[in-house]
C-alpha cells in the first residue's frame, strides 16, 4: 500500500506551489520525480553534439545518487530554462572534464551562451582551449588548469579580464610576476607548488605602490623547504604583527557579500601608498605552505574593526 506523503506539495494552489518548490532542496524534489529515467547520448561525428537532449542527468556530489529526467521534444537550452525558472537561478556555469571537449563548442555557446563560471580541468589542446576560453569567456569565474595556457601568447589578455575569481591549478613553468600582475580579478586562487617566494614578495611591493586595485583576495598553495619562508616573502616589507586575540575579532566581506572569519598563522598587516590596509597569513601545513592576502577596501570591513 503506496503511503500518503506528509505534506500535501501537489495539492497547493500554483502559484503556492511554485514558491515551495523554489524553496525545495534540489535533490529532494528530484526525488518526488517519477520521470528519472534517462540519459544523455551523443552521436558518433566529430565534433559530437547531443542528440537526445530530451534526457538530463543530475549527479548529487561525487559519490552520492544519480537521477534522470526526461522531457520530449526538449533541447539542452530549454532544460537550462526550465531549471533556472524552477529553481529561481540567475546563473549557471559549464565545467570541461574528460572528453568534454568532443562535444562541438559552437553548439554549446547556442544552445547555452555565456556561463557565470567556466571550470576547465583538463588540457584539450591549443586550438580547443582557445575555443573554449575565447566563445565561453564567463561572466564571473574562471577555473582552469595551467596547462591550457601552455605556448598561448595572449594568456595576459585573458588574465587582464573583469572577472571576480581567476583560480589556477598545477605546475606552469612559464608563469611570471609579470602574468600575476596582469590578473584584474576580485579572488586570484593559484595551487603550485613550485612558484618562487620572491615572485609573492615582488608582487607585495608592487601591491603598496598601486598594482592590482581591484584585488580583494589572493591564495597560494605551495611547497618550500626553506624555514625562512615567512621572511623571503615579507622582505623589505614594513609590516605590524598583529596579535591573535585582535585578530580574530576581524571579519572580512567579500565583493558577494560573503563574511569570513579570522585565520590562524602569522598574520602581518601591511599599507598601502593611498592608506589601504591588507593582512598577510602564512600558514604551514604539512606538506605545503598557504599564503593569504586580504586587502581591507571599504566594502570588506564589518562592524569597523580592521
Amino acid at each position: 500500500m503506496a503511503v500518503a506523503p506528509s505534506f500535501p506539495l501537489y495539492e497547493l494552489p500554483k502559484d503556492e506551489l511554485r514558491w515551495v518548490i523554489r524553496l525545495m532542496d534540489p535533490v529532494a524534489l528530484l526525488n518526488r520525480s517519477s520521470t528519472l529515467t534517462c540519459d544523455f547520448y551523443m552521436n558518433g561525428s566529430v565534433p559530437k553534439e547531443i542528440v537526445s537532449p530530451s534526457d538530463v542527468i543530475f549527479h548529487y556530489g561525487w559519490d552520492g545518487p544519480v537521477h534522470k529526467w526526461k522531457q520530449d521534444g526538449y533541447e539542452a537550452k530549454d532544460w537550462l530554462d526550465h531549471f533556472k525558472t524552477t529553481f529561481h537561478l540567475k546563473e549557471f556555469f559549464l565545467s570541461f572534464d574528460d572528453y568534454a571537449a568532443e562535444v562541438n563548442i559552437d553548439f554549446l555557446y547556442t544552445q547555452f551562451g555565456t556561463p557565470f563560471f567556466l571550470y576547465c580541468r583538463k588540457n584539450f589542446g591549443h586550438e580547443i582551449n582557445n575555443r573554449i576560453l575565447k566563445l565561453l569567456a564567463p561572466k564571473n569565474s574562471l577555473y582552469a588548469t595551467t596547462s591550457i595556457f601552455e605556448n598561448m601568447h595572449n594568456r595576459n589578455t585573458i588574465f587582464s579580464q573583469t572577472l571576480d575569481e581567476l583560480g589556477m591549478y598545477g605546475y606552469d613553468p612559464s608563469f611570471t610576476l609579470d602574468h600575476l600582475l596582469c590578473v584584474n580579478a576580485r579572488k586570484i586562487v593559484y595551487h603550485d607548488s613550485r612558484v618562487s617566494l620572491k615572485i609573492l614578495n615582488k608582487f607585495l611591493k608592487l601591491w603598496k605602490v598601486g598594482s592590482n586595485s581591484r584585488l580583494e583576495q589572493l591564495y597560494f598553495q605551495l611547497t618550500s623547504f626553506s624555514r625562512r619562508f615567512s621572511d623571503i616573502i615579507m622582505e623589505g616589507i614594513p609590516y605590524k604583527i598583529v596579535p591573535k586575540e585582535e585578530n580574530q575579532q576581524r571579519r572580512f566581506k567579500s565583493w558577494d557579500g560573503k563574511i569570513m572569519g579570522s585565520w590562524d598563522g602569522k598574520a602581518m598587516d601591511i599599507c598601502r601608498f593611498d592608506g589601504t590596509k591588507a593582512t598577510v597569513c602564512i600558514i604551514q601545513r604539512h606538506t605545503s605552505i598557504d599564503v593569504y592576502f586580504y586587502v581591507w577596501h571599504d566594502h570588506c570591513i564589518v562592524n569597523n574593526v580592521v
